[in-house]
């Protein structure tokens, strides 16, 4: 799958795993180390872990289950697109050959 594609599918809820899926077959093919894997994958659930608290911090403000609600579906999709923005601009970085080992001369 391009990374223009992934980049118009990282907007698109529930879809936009995808580029996350796309992203781990890209680090398995290029045979990257898993420490590179672990650090972005930890990356991804640190941000993930501030959104929610965020999240639950601003409902905990408020007694109206509607709003709670809001927030919460807010919240995941936050969560889906943090995934999909990093999967996809870690995909440009390897394609770009930011990760390469440079020989030298």
């Amino acid at each position: 799958m391009s990374i223009k594609l992934q980049r118009v599918l990282r907007f698109i809820p529930g879809v936009n795993l995808v580029c996350f899926v796309a992203w781990i077959v890209l680090t398995i093919k290029k045979r990257m180390r898993f420490l590179y894997l672990f650090k972005t994958v930890l990356l991804m659930i640190a941000l993930i872990l501030f959104a929610l608290m965020i999240e639950r911090g601003l409902s905990s403000f408020s007694a109206n289950m509607i709003f709670k609600y809001v927030l919460f579906y807010l919240g995941i999709l936050l969560s889906s697109y943090i995934f999909a923005f990093i999967s996809v601009s870690e995909q440009e970085n390897i394609s770009n050959g930011k990760y390469d080992i440079k020989k030298e001369s």
